[in-house]
């Protein structure tokens, strides 16, 4: 019961389940208190007030899927005819055929929902205001027909309804044939009232504030509904309290209902609904219809297939696809923080970039600094989870010495078994599936040797090509092995390929347990280190209620190009700038013979191409970035040349003007700065630097440096 409108079940109106005498069944009812009207009244005339007050609620709310008769039975006589009498709307539940959870969930929520519009009636009639009923009068097609008149009022928050009609050609996108431009004009700003964006005088139009809100994140092209203004309209129907909202509220609730339906199945329901059946003619009530399920697809709760079957959108939640990357990533940041989690600055542009310039990225450093968690938490964060199946953790085994783990293989019987990782591209390469990213996390990848269990894998993922519009890669399975099976395996995974939706993470701890990479899993990787530890940072209460995962398309990390000659022409001052630095770094690096190749650069190229399209972090910190991940992790080994490559490079990263003899002669002083707990200066690229720092006084103290050990 809700409190403001009754405290007793002896009177009132609340919810409750009513059990039938013999518990043959058992009833979920809105119901009236029966005690009290009894009181003061004969049993007859208690009886004809309680139908009366019954036939008034059934009339007011809408009470959707539930009976609004007077065939509920509980018992002969006594207590449990009252209640019989008193019921407004019920669901019965025979006891043999109970459904299940998900059902009487949805049955009691649907329940409660038109309790509290009763609620609401009751406080407005008692403060004079009238109950808010569904209505859906609009002949607006699509919602960004709103979109003109929002824009014209962007600079001026209050403009004359005239002055609108003057400038039609502006505030209503062309091709809509207007031929009484006033009304017209007065039609969209009577609906966008109703939405809460605007308010309407008897001459003009204003913004409210949720409106000023909605016309500050306008696309380039204003005709289209920009993220930002998707979400604010999908918050105004929650929590903005009209006539039109109201319908918008009854469509979304028949759609989770029905869930894949036509538009002849969803019409009944929503005319039925907004209690217009008998109002509006055949033509009008699917006219309405089609109306509503545009605004329904414009706002991401429903897609559309061919003229007339739609579906619900199953990510609908959240679904945002017209945010910048930025505010994509900005979001992300902030779930993972209301999650407990900090890492540093720019550490999830950049795991963002690492993935979209290459599906396979690796996370090396200490154990314990959440690097499993920033892929667990990232991949939940864009929509991927292991509940839903698109996250996968795989923890890798010492004795790991052949792909079958991972692929499969055919047993004693001749049956083909597939690996945890087929399992997955499996999935992901349904087609259902294919906008959906998914994530497979291969934790302490190199307990074993990483080039005897991945080898084949990162020779598919070379042969990542361009067909109709996707990427393609060689298929996962070899017909060798599935030519062994018995079980005809061949028909499900012969064709099997990496699909461009399936990212592969990996996790690395080095120390005395773990074995090296070689230079040719370094070269297909970005390697993101989590050493330098803040351990002094806390979680973040006023982050952790308020933000929720956003899910994202696979587009959204899928790359963007396979060959630098894709990006050439666009980008070509950027990539030959960037080439140019990377000459200079090859110099240096050709002494100890750990130059990069061809497929280095075009990595380091993309991503940088990607960091400036979407103008995530500046030129340098990006480049900065690529160095530490994609050049020092090649350096290792003992002597003069080792310690010269690092100095040399370390010049470089501080725009050192010394030459490298003279800092041959005292290394100290140019990398003792930057260790930790030392003042830093000013460089290039600072990142990059400290590492360098490390390795050197890790080779001048031990006389063996690497990336790995610091």
């Amino acid at each position: 019961m809700d409190r403001r409108i009754t405290t007793s079940t002896q009177r009132g109106e609340y919810i409750v389940y009513l059990f039938v005498e013999d518990m043959s069944s058992v009833y979920l009812t809105l119901a009236q208190g029966v005690t009290e009207p009894q009181k003061s009244k004969s049993k007859t005339e208690a009886y004809r007030y309680l139908r009366d007050k019954a036939r008034e609620l059934r009339e007011l709310l809408p009470l959707e899927g539930l009976h609004k008769d007077d065939q509920i039975h509980l018992a002969s006589g006594g207590l449990g005819r009252d209640y019989q009498v008193s019921t407004v709307a019920y669901y019965k539940y025979e006891r043999d055929h109970i459904p299940d959870d998900v059902q009487l969930e949805n049955d009691l929520k649907n329940l409660v929902d038109n309790y509290s519009l009763y609620v609401d009636h009751v406080l407005n009639s008692k403060s004079g205001n009238d109950f808010v009923k569904p209505a859906f009068p609009y002949t607006i097609a699509r919602l960004h027909m709103f979109q003109g008149i929002l824009k014209y009022l962007s600079d001026r928050s209050e403009v004359l309804i005239e002055e609108l009609v003057k400038n039609q050609d502006t505030v209503l996108k062309s091709g809509d044939e207007a031929k009484h431009p006033k009304e017209r004009v007065t039609h969209l700003g009577r609906a966008l009232q109703e939405f809460g964006f605007i308010t309407i005088s008897e001459i003009s139009f204003q913004l409210t504030d949720v409106g000023n809100i909605y016309t500050s994140v306008f696309l380039a092209d204003p005709w289209k509904l920009s993220g930002n203004q998707i979400e604010l309209f999908r918050n105004q129907i929650k929590a903005y309290q009209s006539r039109l909202t109201e319908s918008v509220k009854r469509a979304i609730e028949i759609v989770k209902e029905l869930s894949e339906f036509t538009l002849e199945e969803f019409t009944f329901p929503f005319i039925t609904a907004l209690g217009m059946a008998g109002q509006w003619n055949e033509v009008t009530q699917r006219n309405r219809s089609i109306f509503m399920l545009n605004w329904l697809e414009d706002l991401h709760f429903i897609k559309k297939e061919g003229r007339n079957y739609y579906w619900l959108n199953d990510q609908e939640e959240g679904v945002v696809l017209e945010l910048t990357v930025g505010e994509r990533l900005q979001r992300i940041n902030a779930f993972i923080k209301s999650k407990g989690f900090n890492y540093p600055t720019n550490m999830i542009e950049n795991f963002y970039l690492s993935l979209k310039t290459k599906p396979f990225t690796i996370l090396a450093g200490i154990s314990g600094t959440g690097k499993t968690k920033l892929i667990k938490l990232f991949a939940e964060a864009v929509g991927a989870t292991e509940e839903n199946g698109q996250f996968v953790l795989i923890p890798v085994r010492p004795d790991w010495s052949d792909p079958a783990d991972l692929i499969g293989y055919t047993d004693l019987s001749m049956t083909f078994r597939p690996g945890k990782l087929t399992e997955l591209i499996l999935r992901a390469s349904e087609p259902e599936n294919k906008e959906k990213p998914y994530f497979l996390c291969l934790d302490e990848m190199n307990l074993a040797r990483v080039e005897h269990y991945f080898s084949d894998i990162l020779s598919i993922l070379e042969t990542q090509r361009w067909k109709d519009g996707r990427i393609v890669t060689d298929t996962v399975v070899s017909k060798d092995l599935l030519a062994s099976s018995l079980n005809g395996a061949g028909e499900t995974f012969s064709d099997l390929m990496i699909p461009e939706n399936l990212f592969i993470v990996g996790t690395v701890n080095m120390d005395e347990t773990t074995h090296p990479f070689s230079k040719k899993v370094l070269d297909r990787a970005n390697t993101i280190e989590f050493n330098f530890i803040q351990l002094a940072s806390f979680p973040d209460f006023e982050l952790t209620t308020s933000s929720s995962p956003v899910p994202q398309p696979s587009a959204f990390l899928r790359s963007d190009f396979l060959q630098l000659i894709d990006a050439y022409a666009e980008h070509k001052a950027l990539i030959q700038n960037t080439t140019e630095t990377l000459v200079g770094i090859n110099e240096i690096l050709e002494e100890i013979n750990a130059h990069v190749g061809f497929r280095v650069r075009d990595a380091i190229c993309y991503y940088l191409i990607y960091n400036d399209k979407f103008q995530l972090m500046p030129e340098n910190d990006a480049l900065d970035f690529q160095i530490l991940q994609k050049i020092l992790p090649r350096i290792q080994g003992t002597g003069q040349s080792v310690l010269r490559v690092l100095l040399g490079l370390l010049r470089i990263c501080t725009d050192q003007k010394k030459s490298l003899e003279d800092m041959l002669m005292e290394p100290e002083q140019y990398y003792q700065q930057w260790l930790k707990g030392s003042s830093t200066t000013k460089a290039i690229y600072p990142q990059s630097a400290r590492k360098i720092a490390y390795m050197i006084r890790r080779l001048e103290e031990h006389g063996f440096t690497s990336f790995w050990v610091s």
